[in-house]
Formats: structure tokens, C-alpha cells, sequence
């Protein structure tokens, strides 16, 4: 390695190079010249090959046609540069050969363990594999890129000095190195990082399919709310912070009234207009870590928890879910729905029944046939009232 183009002239008359890169960036103003009299001092048989930044593919593609064999752009992979060396169809003798790490083994197998934790929390899995290559690899810095996901260990990394892409499916991500610690990368190190970057890659793209599926399967394609599966997995969560930090927790289970006659009267179509419509109004008027999901049906639950400051002796439960409930009922009876007709407006009002955690129940399944159970008392009551568990009609 030398600092520039010229100094490269004076290093290549008589050594017997295989293959001399140069780098766009660091030639001399006339860089065709330079380039012409790199070629003439390089044995016949050697390759004379480019390096260039994506900016400066334009100029290194000049210079391959008129005096370099080819150009390569930054950061380097390993295929590409074989097949500039015209080593593609070249299959190595033994894994020695190929520049294997013996070490490599037991590395491999830790990174399994940590890529075991990908499916619940990618960032930890990232960062965990990001420092087991600095370690193997003796780098002053490693960083992982996803679309969506960066992890970085040790030292920032300006230009990397090693870097693999990882196909992600659709999209791609990159693994890179910064410089090594002391002495420099060899054969064996672009190999392991090949194998790093391979493995990550293939955990990454299974990651993004488990979770589109898992967030399918948690997701009503109606509404795009939670559906019952997906209120049963967070709901157990939500009460045991509320139990750890003493926060109430209040669940509303509530019913549109006379769905059937609409669905009847207009078609499924206008059924479901007003499920997403509803679903779309109840949402504006809670906060954004509330949960709105449709549990089935023309059916919703709603669960309100406070996420800040903790109860104490004495406390009752948040008295502004009952102003929630009168704001969203007053937009319901305003808002219009296009395949009502004549019927659009005033028309739709719901029934509910309202709990709170802990004063009225102890468990999710209290709390839910509770609510339920107020909500058939107001129906068999006269419909369009919210009943609050303990107290009545809200």
C-alpha cells in the first residue's frame, strides 16, 4: 500500500503484482496519464483495476476504457473482485485455501445464541453479533445496517476498510468493519466476514417475515385493529405493570346498537363502512398507548392504562374515561356514513360496560366477562349507555 498514484509508479517497475488497485479519488489531476504509464510499468499479464466511490464511477469508467482493465466500486465485495482478477470461475482447493479461519467454528456457534433472540428483539440480536466481530476480527469498530435498524460497536466507521452486503430480500443491508487494531485484514478475515454477513442476512429476512406474519395474525383486516388474539397478548402485560407500579387499568367492552338491521337493511358492505368508521372515531378520541380492538363481531374492547404516576391509599379510579366515552358517543351521532342514506346521520349509538382494574376485578378474564356482563344489563335495559361495573349507568 502507498499514499498515492505516483508513488505506486516507483513501487511497481520489477515486482512481479498479480493485480495493482488504485483508487480514483487519489490520482493526480491528470489522471488518464497517470493511469497510462501505471499500465505500461505492470507486467503484461497483470490487472490494472480501479477503485472508485459511487460519485466517481463516471471518471473511473473513462479511465477502465482507455488504459485500466476495469473499475470497482466502493466498498469492495468479494465476488466482484474476483470476477475483475477473471478468478469467478475459479473454485478453491481446500478451505485453507480459500482463506478459511480455523477459529471461526466456536465463533459461529456463539453467534447462533445470539441470533437466537432475533425474533423478539432485533436490535439486542444486532448489537450482540456487532461485538462478536469486532472481537473476532480485532476491529476498532463494526456497524450493522438494516433499513430500520443501525448497531454500532466500538469506534465510528467513516470509511469502512472491509464491508459485505447482505441481501434482505427486497431491500439490503451492509456489514462493515473499520480498521484492525494492529496489523492489517487478510484473506481469512474477508472470509469470516462473509460468513457474519451471511448468516445475519438469512436471520434478518426470517426476523421481517416472522414479523409480518406475527403482526398479521395479531391485526383485524377490517379495522386494522388489534383483534382478540392481539388484545389476549398485551392485555396480561398491561396488568402486571399496573399491578407493579399501582396504576389503574379501566376496560370498556362495548357493542354498536341494532348492527344487525344495518347489515340487514344495507348490505355487508355498508356494515362494514361503519365498523372502520367507528373504529377510526373511537381512536381519535383515545391516546396513543391506549388499546382499541375489535374482539368480534360489531364487538370492541378498549383498554385505558395509565402509564405515568402510581395510585395511592385511597385513590379512585381516572375519571376522564367517562368524558372519553360521551366525546366519542356525540361524534358517533354526528358523523355521517355515506351507505346509510336517509339514515346517515344521528342514527348509530353503542352500549358498553365499564371496569376498572384492580377495584373490580383481579385477572384479564374478571375483567373482560365483568364488562361483558354490564354491557347484556344496559342492552336488556334500553341500549345507548355506557354501564360502569359497581356504580351503573355512566
Amino acid at each position: 500500500r502507498v499514499d498515492d498514484a505516483l508513488a505506486g509508479l516507483e513501487r511497481v517497475p520489477g515486482r512481479a503484482f498479480g493485480a495493482v488497485f488504485v483508487w480514483a479519488a487519489g490520482l493526480p489531476s491528470r489522471a488518464d496519464a497517470a493511469v497510462a504509464a501505471m499500465r505500461e510499468v505492470l507486467p503484461a499479464e497483470a490487472r490494472l483495476l480501479l477503485i472508485a466511490r459511487p460519485d466517481e464511477e463516471p471518471l473511473a469508467r473513462r479511465l477502465a476504457e482507455a488504459s485500466a482493465d476495469d473499475y470497482l466500486i466502493w466498498p469492495l465485495q468479494k465476488r466482484e473482485v474476483a470476477r475483475a482478477m477473471g478468478l469467478s470461475a475459479q473454485e478453491p482447493a481446500s478451505a485453507e485455501d480459500a482463506g478459511a479461519d480455523p477459529r471461526l467454528g466456536p465463533v459461529l456457534g456463539r453467534l447462533g445464541e445470539a441470533l437466537s433472540s432475533a425474533d423478539t428483539d432485533l436490535s439486542a440480536c444486532l448489537d450482540r453479533v456487532a461485538a462478536l466481530v469486532v472481537e473476532h476480527m480485532q476491529a476498532r469498530g463494526c456497524t450493522v445496517e438494516l433499513p430500520d435498524v443501525l448497531s454500532v460497536c466500538g469506534e465510528a466507521i467513516g470509511e469502512p476498510a472491509l464491508a459485505v452486503e447482505m441481501d434482505l430480500g427486497e431491500v439490503r443491508g451492509r456489514l462493515a468493519v473499520g480498521p484492525r487494531r494492529s496489523g492489517v485484514y487478510g484473506p481469512a478475515d474477508v472470509a469470516a466476514l462473509e460468513a457474519f454477513g451471511s448468516i445475519v442476512g438469512t436471520v434478518a429476512r426470517l426476523a421481517g417475515k416472522a414479523d409480518h406474519w406475527r403482526h398479521k395474525a395479531l391485526t383485524d383486516e377490517l379495522t386494522g385493529l388489534l383483534n382478540r388474539r392481539g388484545l389476549l397478548l398485551h392485555l396480561p402485560a398491561i396488568l402486571e405493570r399496573a399491578r407493579r407500579q399501582r396504576t389503574p387499568v379501566t376496560l370498556l367492552v362495548f357493542d354498536i346498537d341494532d348492527f344487525k338491521h344495518y347489515n340487514d337493511a344495507y348490505g355487508h358492505s355498508a356494515g362494514d363502512e361503519i365498523l372502520r368508521e367507528t373504529s377510526r372515531l373511537f381512536e381519535r378520541h383515545c391516546r396513543r398507548h391506549d388499546l382499541v380492538t375489535r374482539y368480534g363481531g360489531d364487538e370492541f374492547v378498549v383498554v385505558f392504562w395509565e402509564a405515568n404516576e402510581p395510585r395511592v391509599a385511597g385513590s379512585k379510579p381516572p375519571r376522564d374515561v367517562p368524558g372519553v366515552l360521551a366525546r366519542f358517543r356525540k361524534s358517533l351521532e354526528r358523523h355521517e356514513f355515506p351507505s346509510l342514506g336517509p339514515e346517515a346521520t344521528g342514527a348509530l349509538t353503542i352500549s358498553g360496560g365499564l371496569i376498572t382494574y384492580p377495584w373490580d376485578a383481579s385477572s384479564m378474564e374478571e375483567l373482560i366477562d365483568k364488562a361483558d356482563e354490564a354491557l347484556l344489563r344496559v342492552k336488556r335495559q334500553g341500549k345507548n349507555r355506557i354501564w360502569l361495573v359497581g356504580h351503573g349507568p355512566a
